[in-house]
């Protein structure tokens, strides 16, 4: 079962409160496969979904409805149509006196209805990626008109506007923020999955910390040997051009440390001196060495 799948079975179970039945049920309707006047039609890849969508039907509309099962090579498929007139007549009375493109914000009044109405959305046409993979929470919905109001409803309740765009014919509102789809998860009820994709983003968070130490020391020790490979040639050509006995005494002791310990920090250098020289001592007398070398 994906994470989406597992998120939606976890989630699909019936309110306290018959308001937010009420209004879980609307979100599992107008979001639907299709919902118009001769048609209500329900599809989802989950069982417990499948469930609470009739159970919902039945306690809040007395609708009894039963699914279709059908077996398809990439998993199981739920399918609840009606078309009945006396049913979709009901239906239309509840929940589209404002028709069949427009959230009715009288029927989501409260808070706790609000985030029942999200569950619902979330379980009829809601996708969540894997959080290990990539941050996405979105919704495909058929109608533009109700994208629109479905997206200025979550910006009223994670205070962020999600991003919109379009998929072949269904608009699609989502969020690629971890933080935000963790508010969304917490509130809709889903608690133990916020705190998984937390995790996930605390272990992120670790390993690009670590790649990125990891990679400034790579850099560190490439841009030291790089140095020590400089100042090696600058010595070899000096004692080449014979200008390397005219240095002090106290440039030759250094650069003959440096020769013989190429991959030594000047730290170390500093103290393989006779006295014992400062690392800031040692690098001075390196640069000498360089611009000796430079301007010969």
């Amino acid at each position: 079962m994906s994470f989406s799948s597992q998120i939606k079975a976890s989630a699909a179970f019936r309110p306290q409160h018959d308001d937010e039945c009420d209004a879980m049920l609307y979100g599992l309707i107008l979001f639907s496969n299709k919902f118009a006047a001769d048609e209500l039609s329900f599809r989802t890849e989950n069982a417990e979904v499948s469930d609470i969508f009739c159970g919902l039907l039945l306690g809040v509309l007395d609708i009894y409805a039963s699914p279709r099962i059908h077996d398809k090579q990439n998993g199981t498929i739920f399918k609840i149509n009606l078309n009945g007139g006396d049913v979709l007549k009901k239906i239309a009375e509840k929940y589209a006196v404002l028709g069949y493109n427009k959230i009715d914000r009288s029927l989501i009044a409260s808070e706790r209805q609000m985030h029942a109405f999200l569950r619902g959305a979330f379980l009829s046409c809601g996708y969540i990626n894997p959080p290990e993979r990539s941050y996405r929470l979105e919704f495909s919905v058929k109608d533009a008109d109700l994208a629109v109001d479905l997206a200025l409803v979550l910006s009223e309740c994670v205070n962020v506007m999600p991003k919109l765009s379009a998929r072949k014919t269904d608009q699609i509102i989502y969020y690629r923020d971890s933080d935000l789809i963790i508010d969304f998860l917490n509130l809709i009820g889903m608690t133990s999955a916020s705190f998984e994709v937390m995790n996930c983003q605390i272990e992120k968070e670790i390993r690009n910390n670590v790649n990125r130490k990891n990679n400034f020391d790579v850099a560190n020790i490439e841009r030291k040997t790089d140095t020590s490979v400089a100042q090696i040639e600058a010595i070899t050509a000096l004692i080449k051009s014979g200008e390397f006995d005219k240095l002090p005494v106290g440039l030759r002791t250094t650069a003959k440390l440096r020769m013989k310990y190429p991959d030594m920090s000047l730290e170390a250098i500093g103290k393989a001196e006779d006295p014992p020289l400062s690392k800031s001592q040692v690098s001075k007398r390196l640069k000498q060495i360089m611009e000796i070398y430079k301007n010969k």
